[in-house]
């Protein structure tokens, strides 16, 4: 079904007795075309779900994003999608040329910060992090490991874990008693090992049975240590709550939100320390053999991730792409581990990331973080914050409609010399700016001034 056609669709108004009828039950219309699309999606049926999705996006107002001649993200001065494609190896060469030799546009993260500090080798850390998703119905390894205490075994830390599993995230099946007897194990864990620094995981709000920051008060007055909550999640306002209260206890709230709503909304602004995203550098790092040629590993169920990946399973069967597009669901027990998700990137020429959570919301991943460490070039939707970090078109690619994801797909498998040299620009960047030994330096610094 074509746009315009979709578009009268959705417009058409009943007359007569049918416009008297009482409203027909069930879900609103955009909701069904939504389902109908993720059904399609499952079944490999793309024609048909991206038909469904396009109808859900024109209904929702979107309708921009599947339009024919949608003009390209950010390039007010070419007017078309026509123009676009006719002047896109004319934009990489301007954008690679003003970065060369004038370093424009900046990226505002490296202006508004101090990056680096005093070398934390011989530094004692301990994380408390959890090892399993939390609302994930099975054993889904978390990455929190493999990001912050890695990273900081590789900055020159000292470095131990205790799993907070069982003491951490209240909800429903929460076990007061259980996470009383693994709170005693905590303090034990402490006193053995005598950390300089504990650094934990803040990503939800806690209760007076969970881990929380009266015990930790106590932990820390007892032993001197400094803390450093992580919330990876500081994207929207629905997290100040838990940025107050972790507050009230840690000398540090690391986050890589740029201009977070805990900066205005929360009680500690002068607490949040802004930072780039640590990467594990023994896990992801670039590698010489490329056996794929696009891929994609995760979960699909943040809201427009199935529409871009029907996109790009089209075109990669198009073209015969050698591709790990593994999109799934957390409870299906499909998820790679760690090593095994680091081995199918570095073996990729492209990579996906995907931005939207719950529109409007968007969101940085780690896996921006991941893919442009590792030299792959990263396809990304368009979004504010990685702008803050990266430079586009010379970094990696924004897309921000169906058409400019399926060009660029098309584009890089034709030109692999320009998604080399892409990845290697941004690998450099990554090893210049953002190694984990200049993100750890940094945070431990601002906990001692804290």
């Amino acid at each position: 079904m074509g746009l315009r056609a979709l578009l009268g669709k959705v417009r058409r108004r009943p007359t007569g007795a049918a416009a008297s009828a009482p409203p027909p039950q069930g879900p609103p219309l955009h909701e069904r075309r939504y389902t109908d699309g993720v059904r399609h999606f499952e079944a490999g049926e793309l024609d048909e779900a991206l038909a469904a999705f396009s109808e859900f996006l024109i209904i929702i107002g979107r309708g921009a994003w599947v339009a024919a001649e949608t003009p390209p993200y950010g390039l007010p001065n070419i007017r078309s999608y026509r123009d676009f494609e006719g002047a896109f190896q004319a934009l990489l060469d301007e954008s690679s040329r003003k970065w060369s030799s004038l370093h424009e546009p900046f990226p505002r993260f490296l202006k508004a910060v101090e990056v680096g500090g005093a070398s934390i080798a011989g530094k004692r850390l301990l994380f408390l992090l959890p090892q399993y998703i939390m609302n994930s119905k099975r054993f889904i390894e978390a990455d929190f490991k493999d990001h912050l205490l890695e990273s900081a075994a590789n900055a020159g830390a000292e470095v131990d874990v205790f799993h907070t599993d069982r003491c951490s995230y209240p909800g429903p099946g929460f076990d007061a008693e259980l996470a009383r007897t693994e709170l005693e194990h905590l303090a034990a864990k402490v006193e053995a090992f005598r950390p300089d620094i504990v650094v934990f995981d803040g990503n939800y709000v806690p209760s007076q049975e969970s881990l929380n920051p009266a015990y930790l008060q106590e932990l820390k007055s007892r032993h001197g240590f400094r803390l450093i909550v992580f919330i990876g999640d500081a994207w929207g306002s629905h997290w100040v709550p838990a940025g107050d209260r972790w507050g009230e206890v840690s000398d540090v709230i690391f986050h890589f939100a740029p201009e977070t709503p805990l900066e205005k909304e929360g009680k500690f602004p002068a607490k949040l320390c802004w930072s780039g995203y640590p990467v594990n550098e023994r896990n992801f790092y670039p590698g010489d053999a490329k056996s794929l040629d696009i891929s994609f590993v995760g979960t699909y169920v943040s809201r427009l991730r199935p529409f871009w990946l029907a996109i790009a399973l089209q075109v990669a069967n198009e073209l015969k792409l050698s591709h790990r597009l593994l999109p799934h669901k957390r409870e299906a027990q499909v998820a790679l581990t760690m090593d095994e998700y680091a081995a199918v990137l570095r073996q990729s020429r492209m990579v996906l990331n995907f931005s939207t959570r719950l529109e409007p919301l968007k969101m940085m991943t780690g896996r921006t973080w991941q893919a442009m460490t590792s030299g792959v070039l990263l396809l990304e939707e368009e979004n504010i914050y990685i702008a803050a970090y990266f430079v586009p078109f010379v970094h990696y690619i924004p897309f921000s409609n169906r058409n400019e994801l399926a060009y660029a797909v098309r584009f890089f498998s034709l030109h692999p010399e320009w998604a080399s040299r892409i990845g290697e620009a941004a690998s450099a960047f990554c090893k210049e700016h953002y190694s984990s030994a200049a993100i750890w330096s940094r945070l431990v610094d601002a906990a001692y001034r804290g």
